[in-house]
């Protein structure tokens, strides 16, 4: 997969930060964070093969203020399909691989629970 692919594949992740901040300022601080988050996922996430176009995973994250796992991911969106299965073990694996994200300590209140979108399909 090329990287511009995994870039692709990972631009819509972020669905929504749990936080109260204005909302100029927190767009342009995410965008900032999604790419940070971005940089390290895109290598380590390895999407099915020939996904369904309907295989989304949504992970519910939790950080502590030092960048790493506060508790595991969770899975929000689950089912018993064997193919999201597959996918969402290995968001939640490239999540762990990546920890500690390096991320803005002084935004922590932005980014310490986020809820994450994973689209396979757009990974090829």
């Amino acid at each position: 997969m090329s990287r511009a692919n995994r870039v692709a594949a990972i631009t819509g992740a972020i669905l929504a930060v749990f936080a109260l901040v204005p909302a100029k300022a927190a767009e342009r601080e995410l965008v900032e964070i999604g790419r940070a988050i971005r940089k390290c996922i895109q290598s380590k996430w390895k999407p099915p093969q020939n996904p369904s176009p309907d295989l989304i995973v949504k992970v519910r994250v939790h950080f502590n203020a030092d960048g790493s796992l506060a508790k595991a991911p969770t899975v929000v969106n689950q089912n018993d399909d064997p193919a999201f299965q597959a996918a969402s073990e290995n968001v939640v694996k490239a999540l762990h691989a990546c920890e500690p994200f390096k991320l803005p300590k002084d935004k922590y209140e932005m980014w310490k629970e986020m809820l994450l979108r994973f689209d396979p399909s757009k990974a090829r």
